[in-house]
């Protein structure tokens, strides 16, 4: 018996493709700006429905459970950990 994962090799292929490109076009300059906690949960809220759509789900546990999976980081994490780096870069260049 054959099983065809055409659903999950394109999800294989999307997934990696969105953690490379797409977040890093998607916060392309932040590190360098103050962003609000409120600004932050609008990068995840995008970031959240893009992924529903990709999965076609709308329970955001479902949602979690697949960003662990993939290993994949919720924007504010990853623009926390760019800001903190920017600053290292500024603080021993200055």
């Amino acid at each position: 018996m054959i099983i065809v994962r055409k659903k999950t090799s394109f999800l294989d292929n999307i997934v990696p493709l969105q953690k490379t490109t797409l977040i890093s076009k998607y916060l392309y300059g932040l590190e360098s700006l103050s962003v609000t906690r409120t600004g932050e949960k609008s990068l995840d809220f995008t970031f959240n429905r893009f992924m529903m759509n990709l999965f076609g789900t709308t329970d955001i546990n479902v949602i979690k459970d697949c960003q662990v999976y993939f290993d994949t980081q919720p924007p504010s994490e990853i623009l926390t950990k760019r800001r903190c780096k920017f600053l290292e870069k500024y603080r021993n260049f200055v």
